[in-house]
């Protein structure tokens, strides 16, 4: 499988404006520019473009990990959080920080955090990126649980 999006920019860095298109239609001609980036323009932006794809990658594999598990959670919340510092020569993005909402059934927090702790690393955005990653769990389980080593 093979996905691309295409960047088109026109313009210096500061007045100049870009539009993104993706495969699946979802943007199709997206303006980002310097505004968006930096000072909270509508319109999107790469580290924007990363938080969404981090998570949602984050969280299927999240799902297909539990599906494998026997489980099958009622909800899968995760926000991801990118961060973009300047640094000597421009700017890197410095690390993308992961925060899940969970209400699974079935399984105990320990096993929970264990398995989301290695879907984390092991999902294939957050294989790709080879920044500092952080998870942060709020989970809701049930009273019937069962430990994943049985």
């Amino acid at each position: 499988m093979e996905r691309q999006a295409i960047a088109h920019w026109v313009g210096n860095l500061k007045s100049g404006q870009g539009e993104i298109t993706s495969d699946s239609g979802l943007m199709d001609s997206t303006p980002f520019s310097f505004s968006t980036r930096f000072d909270h323009e509508k319109g999107v932006n790469p580290e924007e473009l990363l938080a969404a794809a981090h998570a949602a990658c984050f969280t299927m594999a999240l799902a297909a990990a539990l599906s494998k598990k026997s489980l099958q959670p009622e909800s899968l919340r995760t926000t991801c959080h990118i961060s973009l510092k300047p640094i000597k020569d421009g700017f890197e993005i410095s690390g993308s920080r992961l925060e899940l909402r969970a209400k699974v059934s079935g399984i105990d927090r320990d096993d929970f955090e264990n398995l989301a702790n290695e879907v984390k690393e092991s999902c294939p955005v957050s294989k790709a990126i080879k920044i500092e990653k952080s998870l942060e769990i709020n989970f809701e389980g049930s009273e019937n649980q069962i430990p994943l080593t049985q």
